[in-house]
């Protein structure tokens, strides 16, 4: 183990730790860096792709690399992380984002 000590948190309900991630997003400063499979357009995708861009916008450096699969290309959350340039997709960015994490992740990366 390093020199930081690293906590955790358990939730007992996904929309806790949606709150969660959803604060977390709003405090960040430097980057987002998310893997997901599903961006649900529903609710909690809007206000999760919300958050994701207004953080973007505020100069956050945001990138999220989501599953084409268990998303849907017909998905209005993932059009609007789209036009906001906010989404790594294809093998070749997928080997981009790899050394954007490698060389850039220094304090934490959010995954889920």
């Amino acid at each position: 183990m390093s020199s930081q000590e690293l906590n955790y948190k358990f939730y007992s309900s996904t929309a806790l730790w949606y709150k969660d991630v959803i604060e977390d997003i709003a405090k960040a400063q430097k980057y987002i860096y998310i893997e997901s499979f599903r961006i649900a357009d529903d609710e909690v995708g809007q206000e999760l792709s919300d958050a994701l861009i207004a953080s973007h916008q505020r100069g956050v450096h945001v990138k999220i690399l989501a599953d084409w699969w268990g998303t849907g290309t017909n998905n209005n959350c993932l059009k609007k992380l789209q036009s906001a340039n906010l989404i790594l997709g294809g093998r070749k960015q997928l080997k981009i984002s790899t050394k954007i994490v490698e060389s850039e992740l220094k304090e934490s990366m959010l995954l889920f």
